[in-house]
């Protein structure tokens, strides 16, 4: 798994999302952060680690609710915005 970064701008452009892969323990995870515009020097609001392979494509829905990723296995995960679900 690379380590290469990406990022998406929810549609207001208040909030954007940062993915990426690391090593945790003795597996690679794909961590998740969320930040707010406002405040992002701060720290992430959220911030998740998922069982998936590298993220390559990540975009917010055209409404905010909803994360759509797309990994390197070539799977699609659609994710609620702000509760990772």
């Amino acid at each position: 798994m690379s380590a290469c970064p990406v990022a998406s701008f929810d549609p207001t452009g208040v909030a954007f999302a940062v993915a990426w892969s690391e090593q945790q323990k003795d597996k690679q995870v794909v961590r998740i952060c969320l930040y707010g515009l406002e405040g992002c020097e701060t720290g992430p609001f959220a911030d998740w680690r998922k069982d998936y392979n590298e993220i390559k494509i990540m975009r917010f829905s055209n409404n905010g609710e909803k994360l759509l990723l797309a990994t390197s296995d070539n799977s699609i995960v659609v994710l609620d915005a702000f509760e990772s679900t």
